[in-house]
């Protein structure tokens, strides 16, 4: 019986434990962050590009970000993707983007290049 009590205890306060850190992550928080940005940049440039089905991005990385503002980031990097002959073409891209709140963006500017 008292080791019964004792688990009972043990298991109670593992819930007690697990339900607090659980509450801790549940906190509103509408901060934006350079992966959201980066994220928002691809869609908006990928359209615009030769074959877009063939967009290639490299990985994430921070250096490819600005912050100058509050809620403003500019990204400039590049992708690849394939012409009509399956030759790959590479394109500069820069897009300022603003948040809006509620983890949504709008572009204020992009501008696509071919290398």
């Amino acid at each position: 019986m008292k080791h019964f009590r004792c688990i009972i205890i043990v298991l109670l306060l593992l819930a007690v434990v697990a339900f607090a850190g659980c509450a801790r992550q549940v906190g509103d928080t509408d901060e934006p962050t350079e992966f959201m940005a980066w994220q928002f940049a691809q869609g908006v440039v990928r359209p615009r590009v030769m074959r877009p089905g063939n967009a290639v991005f490299p990985r994430y990385s921070a250096s490819f970000i600005e912050r100058p503002g509050n809620n403003e980031f500019i990204i400039t990097a590049y992708l690849n993707t394939l012409d009509a002959q399956n030759n790959t073409i590479t394109y500069d891209f820069k897009a300022v983007v603003k948040y809006a709140g509620n983890d949504m963006f709008r572009e204020v500017l992009v501008e696509v290049k071919k290398r």
